[in-house]
């Protein structure tokens, strides 16, 4: 498993209502995001951009969208199975933390806490 891949789990409330009285934002259902592809959403309480990758079956991770290095948007890459950045050619591996695989970027993406509930994913706050 990879580090940080939010569990994907079966509760037993009914996932929006859950997801109010937590405090959780949904930003998508996982069945939108298949094996190895990923999908960009916005987080809810500042509006900036943010990229969930699903790994496996049973791991997604997110990260905020915007490069650690100019600040363009980040896309996926599904052939590398790396986030990049087309501004300057930035890569990170979701795999590792969004961890810098090719620069110019100095840091890795900060990481998005996400919550799977019923195939409904929810970020907190």
């Amino acid at each position: 498993a990879a580090a940080g891949a939010a569990p994907l789990v079966a509760g037993r409330e009914e996932p929006h209502a859950a997801g109010q009285r937590s405090g959780r934002q949904r930003v998508g259902y996982l069945w939108e995001v298949p094996v190895g592809q990923a999908e960009l959403f916005e987080l809810p309480r500042s509006g900036e951009p943010a990229i969930m990758v699903r790994l496996a079956k049973d791991q997604l991770v997110a990260y905020r969208a915007i490069c650690t290095h100019a600040r363009c948007v980040v896309g996926f890459d599904p052939n590398s199975r790396l986030i990049v950045c087309a501004c300057h050619g930035a890569e990170f591996d979701p795999r590792r933390g969004a961890a810098v695989v090719t620069g110019p970027a100095p840091r890795p993406l900060p990481r998005v806490e996400l919550r799977v509930d019923h195939d409904a994913v929810y970020v907190q706050g």
